[in-house]
């Protein structure tokens, strides 16, 4: 029996699915843009682990609709730069798709973010990522975000999320220490 790729990402199409959470960034993305309107020079954005591409979809489509002419954004004031990196083949040209299908501008990097190279010069001054798992920092996220911070961010970036909050709860069983492999 051969798999359909949709079958390989099923954690990917839950997070898509999650219309709260998506509307959470959607509101963050465009308060940061909204904010900046044309008074801190360009804004130049990596989306980590962009994934079918919602993030920097978000960026693209919040940049461009607050240059419409009722905004008041005066005239020269530039798109966004956007770069997204995906290291899953698959994902990464459904990324290309639906930035192609939307009119985006955003290069795709098919890459680890660690693995991305930025001239002083270049780096961007925002990071949105969909790192944050059911374990808050499992997918690489404190790797990815150190390495940004030192090589691929300006001094003073923020990043979409900004914070989080982790809960624990300490539980005691035979059976879960067995699973665990902890003595």
């Amino acid at each position: 029996m051969t798999t359909q790729p949709h079958e390989n990402y099923w954690w990917h199409f839950d997070m898509l699915h999650d219309h709260k959470r998506n509307v959470a960034y959607s509101r963050a993305i465009e308060k940061l843009i909204r904010s900046r309107k044309g008074g801190e020079g360009d804004l130049r954005c990596l989306d980590i682990g962009t994934g079918t591409g919602l993030l920097a979809s978000l960026v693209a489509h919040h940049s461009k609709s607050i240059r419409e002419p009722s905004e008041g954004v005066p005239p020269g004031v530039p798109l966004p730069v956007v770069h997204a990196v995906e290291v899953v083949e698959d994902l990464s040209e459904a990324a290309k798709d639906t930035f192609r299908k939307n009119g985006f501008r955003v290069t795709v990097h098919r890459k680890h973010s660690t693995e991305l190279c930025i001239e002083e010069k270049s780096r961007f001054n925002l990071i949105v990522g969909e790192l944050l798992d059911t374990e808050l920092i499992g997918e690489g996220l404190i790797p990815s975000m150190l390495h940004a911070k030192a090589h691929l961010t300006t001094e003073k970036f923020t990043s979409i999320p900004a914070r989080a909050r982790v809960y624990g709860q300490l539980v005691r069983h035979e059976a879960l220490r067995a699973m665990s492999g902890l003595q």
